[in-house]
């Protein structure tokens, strides 16, 4: 071969090379990204405030020519979660999944969301499947009032409609009005010649008691299958009132935490059950939770449950 041959077939030999690698690489890009591993990752403020909402995003990718498992909203436990927007796009050879958030927090201790998983699956094989895991997020919860600095206390005022000036005359007033009914009464009570006898006893016996009513409204409500979100709320106003009178405690202007927590040292027993009906009351009446009938079978069973358990445990 001459020298000029050898020249010329050095250049072709390094083109064709190219053109090889060029082909090999261009057409195996596609299985390349099919083959990268998903990914998933949850953003949130690192501290919120109790009862108020505040933004979460989650974004899951995964390769084109792969599917993903559905998101289950519920995985955001113990946050409650409204979704506002969810989008899907291209975005190099991946799918890019971005799913927005409105969450609450209910609990003045920090929350822990734990770990995000995301099954991928290959469309040809069930075989070449990927998974991934997000962090764990941990939220700082505070008041929405410093405790340290509350701010100075208002006072009454004064009655609309009535200057201060009247306050003084109308309280003697209200004052000489009682005494005149308390000497009318003592009147009435010295005049009396002969005691009026009393009453003969009835036969109808005594009332039923907190857990016979409890149980008769829960049935009620079984039965009426009107409104998922009304029979949570009216099931927990039941159980609310049982506890008042079983355990002589004022349920009904307590929160669910302090309620939970003044029942537990006589009930431990009924504790998850009734933690779990308070609960559902909770995000179903300040979260806008929108409730199943599976939820709200849930929240009747649990509720008969914890009335059925606490009918004969001492106060």
């Amino acid at each position: 071969m001459s020298a000029s041959a050898s020249k010329l077939a050095l250049p072709l030999l390094v083109a064709t090379l190219a053109t090889v690698l060029a082909f090999v690489y261009g057409c195996g890009g596609t299985s390349i990204a099919s083959d990268a591993d998903p990914s998933i990752s949850v953003v949130a403020p690192p501290e919120v405030e109790f009862g108020k909402a505040f933004p979460l995003t989650i974004v899951r990718t995964w390769p084109i020519g792969r599917s993903p498992n559905a998101f289950d909203d519920r995985a955001l436990a113990p946050l409650a979660t409204r979704l506002e927007s969810s989008s899907v796009r291209d975005a190099d050879a991946r799918i890019e999944e971005t799913r927005r958030y409105l969450c609450y927090a209910f609990s003045f201790d920090a929350v822990l969301v734990p770990s995000l998983r995301m099954d991928v699956a290959s469309e040809t094989s069930s075989r070449n499947g990927k998974s991934a895991r997000s962090e764990p997020l941990r939220l700082r919860v505070k008041a929405a009032l410093d405790p340290k600095a509350p701010g100075a206390p208002e006072g009454p005022g004064a009655p609309p409609g009535l200057p201060p000036l009247w306050l003084p005359w109308l309280a003697v007033a209200l004052a000489l009005v009682a005494l005149a009914l308390l000497e009318r009464a003592r009147r009435r009570r010295a005049a009396r010649q002969t005691p009026i006898p009393s009453a003969p006893p009835t036969a109808t016996g005594p009332g039923p008691g907190p857990a016979v009513a409890a149980l008769a409204d829960l049935a009620r409500l079984r039965q009426r299958r009107d409104d998922d979100r009304a029979d949570i709320v009216e099931a927990g106003d039941v159980v609310r009132a049982y506890a008042a009178e079983r355990f002589t405690v004022p349920a009904l202007k307590m929160t669910s935490r302090e309620l939970i927590a003044a029942i537990s040292p006589a009930a431990a027993h009924a504790g998850s059950s009734l933690s779990g009906v308070l609960r559902t009351g909770d995000l179903v009446k300040f979260a806008e939770h929108a409730p199943t009938t599976e939820d709200r079978d849930g929240v009747l069973d649990a509720a008969e449950a914890f009335v059925r358990a606490t009918t004969g445990s001492a106060p």
